[in-house]
This record gives structure tokens, C-alpha cells and sequence, in this order.
């Protein structure tokens, strides 16, 4: 039996980085069962199954106009598509129409391909794991190039958090917060989270004397903040013989973990 797939993972760890999520909130945890790739106008209402993520061609989706697919759009609901997918811009109405139907539409960057985006999220569907560490992956590379561009903090952390979901962070020495990056689909509350990392008294213990942090055997620590359903995974930032900042990555506790 696979491991159950939410529209967020779908979103970090199978489609660029740009794509657009236009939904009501909380949707962003539907599960998705499996993908089908549309061909033709009437296949709308009947070659998926409730749970399939629907992607539509960006030729299709021209040949429809968005007059067609909004008319269309009712019936993907009813049966039950866990979203639509979409490779072209889409005006005002459908999205309203979309948002009115909870139907979620994710909307790819220019220059998406059809090929590779169901590739990936095919992969994702058979094997997390996998896939998560190819994600990984792409995340370093991606990292080492705005590196190599000379790109700031928040450029950087945009990208984990997108690729994450979740808050990403990083604070000075003294906790003060140089780059915070947050999710389209945060649920949090950004303030709270604010003030509950620069509290010292937050930190683990060990994290708290920067000389012991930078010599302890482990790299990263996971714990809950003191703010109802919020958990983190920190790290210290080592340079030399001690610590000089932290990177945090904060979201639901059971979300904060090795895979987030």
C-alpha cells in the first residue's frame, strides 16, 4: 500500500518551484491517488477517478478557452479530481469558479513540460522516498548556484521553503531574524512564530552555549515551540569553533521531521 500523498507534497517535492496553488485554505492536505493525463474535452467527465490529480495540456487547454473550462469545471469537481493542472494562465472567472466548487488549480510556470511534470509526480506517487531524496538533491544544486551568484539569504530560503512547505528561518548569534521565509499555504501564526525563536530559553540546551554547539555529534534538533501544534527542526550555522546563527524549519510537529 503506497503512502498517503497530499496536493503539498505533490507541490514540494514533484513541480517547479513557481507553480501556483489558487484554493481555499486547507486544502493544500488532499490526498491525491493518482494522476490522469486529459487528451480531449470529454474525457473531463469520465477517463479519471475521484482522488486523481487531472492535468490538462497546455494545447487542450488553449484549444478549450477558459469559457470552456470553467464550464467544465463543475463536473471535475463532482467526480471527485483532487485538483486540476493547469500549463497556462487562466483568467479571473475560472479561478473564482474554481474556488467556489473547492476545486484546487495549480498553475506551472512558462516553459513547464507536459512529459517531465507527470514523470515526476508519478514517481512521487509509487515512491516517496525516492523521490524526496531527488528533491534533496535538486535543492542543493539550486542552493549552490544562487550561491554562486552571489544571491542573498532570502533568495536562498524562499527556495527551501518552497521546496519545504514549511517556515523557513535563519537568525543571527543572537537571534535575531536576518531572513524568514513563509509559505503561500502558511496556517500559522507568523507572529507567534516570530517571538517564539528569538526566545533563548526556546533553544535546545545545547544550542544555547554556541562553543558546545559547535562540537556536538549531532547536526540538527527537532522540538515542539511553545505554541499550540508548532515544532521545528534546528541547526546551527557553524563557522570556526562555535556557532553563529541558526537555521530553523517550522510547521506541524508531525510535519517537522528528516523529510520535511
Amino acid at each position: 500500500m503506497h503512502e498517503i500523498i497530499s496536493l503539498s507534497d505533490i507541490l514540494r517535492l514533484a513541480l517547479p518551484l513557481n507553480t501556483l496553488f489558487i484554493a481555499p485554505a486547507g486544502l493544500s492536505q488532499r490526498q491525491v491517488k493518482w494522476v490522469a493525463v486529459i487528451t480531449a474535452v470529454d474525457q473531463l467527465s469520465h477517463e479519471f477517478h475521484a482522488g486523481d490529480l487531472v492535468i490538462l495540456p497546455a494545447n487542450l487547454q488553449r484549444e478549450m478557452g477558459d469559457a470552456v473550462l470553467t464550464a467544465h469545471l463543475p463536473t471535475a469537481a463532482n467526480l471527485g479530481a483532487s485538483a486540476l493542472l493547469l500549463f497556462e494562465p487562466v483568467d479571473e472567472r475560472v479561478t473564482a469558479v474554481a474556488r467556489e466548487l473547492e476545486l484546487p488549480l495549480l498553475i506551472t510556470p512558462p516553459g513547464t513540460g507536459l512529459r517531465d511534470t507527470h514523470q515526476a509526480i508519478t514517481a512521487l506517487l509509487l515512491n516517496r522516498q525516492a523521490q524526496t531524496a531527488d528533491r534533496g538533491m535538486q535543492l542543493y544544486r539550486r542552493l549552490s548556484e544562487l550561491s554562486r551568484e552571489g544571491q542573498g539569504l532570502e533568495a536562498m530560503i524562499e527556495v527551501m521553503s518552497r521546496l519545504t512547505g514549511k517556515i523557513v528561518v535563519i537568525q543571527d548569534k543572537r537571534l535575531d531574524i536576518r531572513a524568514m521565509s513563509v509559505p503561500a499555504d502558511n496556517g500559522l501564526d507568523e507572529t507567534a512564530v516570530r517571538e517564539a525563536l528569538t526566545q533563548r530559553d526556546n533553544l535546545p540546551d545545547l544550542l544555547r552555549n554556541r562553543k558546545a554547539a559547535a562540537h556536538a555529534r549531532q547536526s540538527y534538533w527537532q522540538q515542539l515551540l511553545p505554541i499550540a501544534n508548532v515544532g521545528r527542526l534546528v541547526s546551527p550555522i557553524i563557522a570556526g569553533d562555535r556557532a553563529r546563527g541558526y537555521l530553523s524549519i517550522v510547521g506541524p510537529p508531525g510535519d517537522v521531521d528528516l523529510q520535511v
